[in-house]
């Protein structure tokens, strides 16, 4: 499943993203007087991670919108096999039998 995947490499990403950003807290608070780098490395981090909640976001709303789209196939493969049963059930057995006889026997060209 790509869309698992994907979202165990962002979850697994956000994981970093975090930890980097307690690094950095750690690290303004030892050594005040480079907090302003420490701030913009943090704001960078976040950017960052922002970008990918934004995508996150995207993703499920796409695969939100191919939901209905799938269960009218899904419906519309359920009537047809509805459909097919029901002939099935209408074809004489003796013809059903032969149909499945001839699936199986090799093609014969009988026009030579």
């Amino acid at each position: 499943m790509e869309a698992g995947s994907l979202l165990n490499s962002l979850i697994s990403s956000f994981n970093s993203s975090i930890a980097e950003l307690q690094d950095l807290v750690i690290g303004r608070n030892m050594y005040l007087a480079s907090s302003i780098s420490d701030l913009l490395a943090m704001y960078a981090a976040l950017k960052a991670m922002e970008l990918q909640v934004q995508a996150i976001k995207d993703h499920l709303r796409e695969e939100t919108r191919a939901i209905p789209k799938a269960k009218k196939l899904m419906d519309a493969s359920l009537r047809k096999q509805k459909i097919l049963q029901s002939m099935s059930l209408h074809v004489p057995s003796h013809l059903a039998e032969r149909a499945t006889i001839l699936n199986e026997e090799p093609f014969i060209d009988w026009k030579c």
